[in-house]
């Protein structure tokens, strides 16, 4: 039996724009902080006096950490507000800003992207689980807007990021932050409403040491060192064994017993997982044609923004057709434009491999707003941050995989080609746990429902 916090203040009704800018107000530098930085790395190495492959760790630290971070800070907004996990993840990336900005070795800034990381991954989960309570009755809507802002920012941080290193020097990439994060900060505090009353727990700290080992273990055996993923398999049947034992778990294993979370969770991954691998194939083919670099940011660009688009479209369209149309689409229009663009893209056509960037874009994006929706719908109000949390995870999770399938098949032989088929195909398959919609309720389905 729970003892019921009474400290936080009523819900009050705030409208819903000025909610869904709050939020997407502390939570796009996330994305922009992950693909701003990629097109300054040259110019860190050279600054910092190191070669590029120790300076990719200022990227795979951010990832790394948010992969670790979100489902416990999921949780943890789950027992002690959102609101509260949302402005220390703010205060957090702030903080990891300035430093990062000010940094004098590549430790010191590899360190201080960790904070950024901590800091992102505590704001994101919260921020979306904060808009599963309060706009249920809207949210397709409301995540086709955020996803569609949120993907734009992404697709827009190479080039703000080429802009802010010209202008000043590759720690402009963190000083801008400081503004955006300010005004962040003073609207969550003046907009989010107070949670509701929740139940008194105290924090599962061996459950969460278990949950980061084992997703350090299992992204960085990802990426790079296949030989921890043995270890990774027993750390995740400790943490499953411990967590069944708790009374307030911080991820509770049995929401995986139902059919649309479990569908919806691995369908993100393996979104994800084609996205990326479009993201990162797409230049090595057009460098191969001997073109300008120029011209894969143009194609990538285009992919991004459509992508963007038809993430807002996407939620439109889930209020009209069922979800697993949607998601059954979005794998067929991924499998059908990645045997395409392995055909197309040597061509020298530029304005052929436009127009399938745009189809593949339209792919990535109309079936993304469905999968979020049934994660956070197939689940109560009050499990709605460790729901956001484990999303993002799967997601990360796949974005990790396709760097590390490209990293060991070099050369794109005719294999990459045949794993990304076999995912698109198994995306198809995993569509069909999308059984229609989901009921707009608090009520989670009943385990092995569908969707």
């Amino acid at each position: 039996m729970h003892t019921f916090r009474t400290d936080e203040a009523p819900r009050r009704e705030v409208r819903p724009a000025l909610l869904i800018l709050t939020v997407v107000m502390g939570s796009i530098l996330v994305p922009l902080n992950s693909s701003m930085i990629a097109v300054d790395l040259p110019d860190i190495a050279r600054s910092l006096g190191h070669g590029l492959a120790a300076t990719v760790w200022v990227v795979s630290v951010y990832l790394i950490v948010m992969a670790v971070v979100q489902p416990i800070a999921g949780r943890t907004g789950d027992l002690y507000g959102h609101r509260r996990i949302f402005l220390a993840g703010l205060g957090l990336f702030l903080v990891g800003s300035l430093l990062a900005a000010t940094s004098q070795n590549l430790s010191e800034l590899i360190l201080y992207r960790a904070v950024q990381a901590l800091g992102g991954g505590m704001a994101g989960p919260n921020g979306t689980a904060i808009l599963r309570r309060q706009l249920a009755e809207k949210l397709p809507r409301v995540l086709g807007t955020v996803g569609m802002v949120m993907g734009a920012g992404a697709a827009a941080g190479p080039l703000i990021g080429a802009v802010l290193v010209v202008a000043f020097g590759w720690s402009g990439i963190f000083w801008i932050n400081v503004p955006i994060l300010a005004v962040a900060i003073v609207m969550a505090v003046l907009v989010l409403p107070r949670s509701d009353a929740m139940p008194a727990a105290r924090p599962d700290v061996t459950g969460s040491m278990l949950l980061a080992g084992l997703l350090v273990l299992l992204t960085v055996g990802i990426r790079s060192h296949p030989s921890l993923l043995a270890g990774a398999a027993v750390l995740l049947a400790a943490f499953v064994w411990w967590e069944r034992r708790r009374p307030t778990p911080l991820i509770d294993v049995s929401l995986f017993r139902s059919a649309p979370f479990r569908a919806s969770n691995f369908a993100v991954a393996l979104q994800n997982f084609l996205m990326y691998s479009v993201l990162l194939t797409t230049p090595v083919l057009v460098a191969r044609q001997h073109e300008p670099i120029a011209l894969s940011g143009f194609y990538l660009l285009l992919f991004s923004l459509t992508g963007s688009v038809f993430s807002f479209v996407g939620g439109r369209l889930s209020e009209r057709f069922s979800r697993r149309a949607l998601v059954s689409a979005a794998f067929l229009i991924s499998l059908v434009t990645l045997c395409g663009l392995t055909l197309v893209l040597p061509l020298h056509n530029s304005y052929l491999n436009a127009i399938w960037m745009i189809v593949a874009g339209v792919g990535s994006g109309i079936g993304g707003v469905s999968i979020q929706a049934t994660t956070l719908q197939s689940v109560d109000r009050s499990r709605a941050g460790m729901a956001a949390g484990i999303y993002s995870t799967f997601r990360y999770l796949g974005s990790t995989l396709a760097a590390a399938v490209l990293a060991s098949l070099p050369g794109l032989p005719v294999l990459f080609l045949v794993i990304l088929v076999a995912a698109a195909v198994i995306g198809l398959v995993a569509a069909q746990g999308f059984r229609g919609f989901l009921p707009m309720t608090d009520s989670p389905p009943a385990p092995g429902a569908g969707v």
